[in-house]
């Protein structure tokens, strides 16, 4: 029986497809992050940040879903739920 959390990587070329396919989806956040940023008055400086930033995380995290299987989303879907969380609380403890 095949573990969940087997650490090798999966052999699929043909997930390339999939990885461009949600490069490309991070490319649409990026283009629709920037139009919101530009309605609430954000600088272009930290628009291009943002974006610099956002595209490296989500191209780095995707490789790693698509690249290792289930196990990876897994491990993503638990960081981001995570970050999610602790960013909640920090704005609710912390109100400025």
């Amino acid at each position: 029986m095949v573990s969940l959390f087997d650490s090798a990587p999966v052999e699929a070329p043909h997930k390339t497809n999939r990885f461009w396919k949600l490069v490309g989806l991070v490319a649409i956040a990026l283009l629709c992050g920037s139009v919101i940023g530009h309605m609430y008055g954000f600088s272009f400086r930290v628009q291009i940040r943002s974006g610099i930033i956002t595209l490296a995380t989500g191209i780095s995290a995707f490789w790693f879903g698509v690249r290792f299987g289930r196990p990876a989303w897994l491990i993503l879907a638990f960081l981001v739920a995570g970050f999610t969380l602790w960013a909640v609380f920090y704005t609710w403890l912390f109100p400025h």
